[in-house]
C-alpha cells in the first residue's frame, strides 16, 4: 500500500507483504490507518471445518475466508491486530473520531446474517450493535447524531441505528436503490 503527498512528489510505503488488504479507514487525529486483511484457509482447514460442522451451505460466499483488522500508525509504521476471527470476514470499517470507536460489519460463517459491531480503537470492549443485517456493503458514522449508517447489498437499502443499536430505520423509506451501494460522511 503506497501513500502519496498531495503534490504527488513523495511516495511512502505504508504496508507491505500483506495478503489481501481490503476495507480501511483513517484516523487523522491519532495518525492510525485501520486495515482489514483477508485470508483464505487451506484445504486441510476447510475439510476440518466441514467435519466439525462449524459452517453451513447458506453462508458459502465467505466459506474459506477469514479476516483480521490492524491498526497501523502512520508515523512509526507499527501495526497491531485489534480484531481477528478465524470464522468471519470484515466487509467494512469506519472510525468515530471524537468517541474513539470503530464501527464495522462482519459476517460469521455459522450465522445467516451479518453483524454490525463496535469497539474502542484498540479493539477492546467489542459489542454487537445490530444482528439483523443481510450483507453489509459499507458503513458510515454520523458523530453529531451518534448514528451509524450501512448499506445492505441484498436488500439494496440504506439503514441506520443509534450507536446503542436502537431506533432502526430505512433511510430511503424502504425503496430499493441501485446495486453496489456505498455511504460516506
Amino acid at each position: 500500500m503506497i501513500s502519496k503527498s498531495p503534490e504527488g512528489k513523495m511516495e511512502e510505503t505504508i504496508l507491505w507483504k500483506k495478503n489481501d488488504p481490503g476495507p480501511m479507514c483513517l484516523d487523522p487525529w491519532r495518525r492510525n490507518l485501520y486495515v482489514v486483511e483477508t485470508f483464505k484457509i487451506n484445504n486441510e482447514m476447510q475439510d476440518k471445518r466441514n467435519i466439525e460442522g462449524s459452517w453451513n451451505e447458506k453462508n458459502s460466499e465467505d466459506i474459506g475466508l477469514w479476516s483480521t483488522m490492524m491498526a497501523c500508525n502512520l508515523d512509526n509504521k507499527n501495526c497491531g491486530i485489534i480484531y481477528g476471527s478465524n470464522n468471519s470476514v470484515v466487509h467494512s470499517v469506519s472510525v468515530a473520531l471524537r468517541e474513539g470507536r470503530l464501527l464495522f460489519c462482519t459476517k460469521f460463517w455459522d450465522l445467516e446474517r451479518g453483524l454490525l459491531m463496535t469497539s474502542f480503537l484498540d479493539g477492546t470492549e467489542m459489542r454487537v450493535i445490530r444482528r439483523k443485517m443481510n450483507w453489509c456493503g459499507s458503513v458510515a458514522v454520523d458523530e453529531a447524531k451518534r448514528r451509524v449508517y450501512w448499506t445492505d447489498l441484498v436488500l439494496n437499502t440504506v439503514e441506520s441505528v443509534t450507536w446503542e443499536g436502537e431506533n432502526h430505520h430505512h433511510v430511503n423509506g424502504h425503496q430499493n436503490v441501485s446495486d453496489d451501494l456505498m455511504v460516506l460522511f
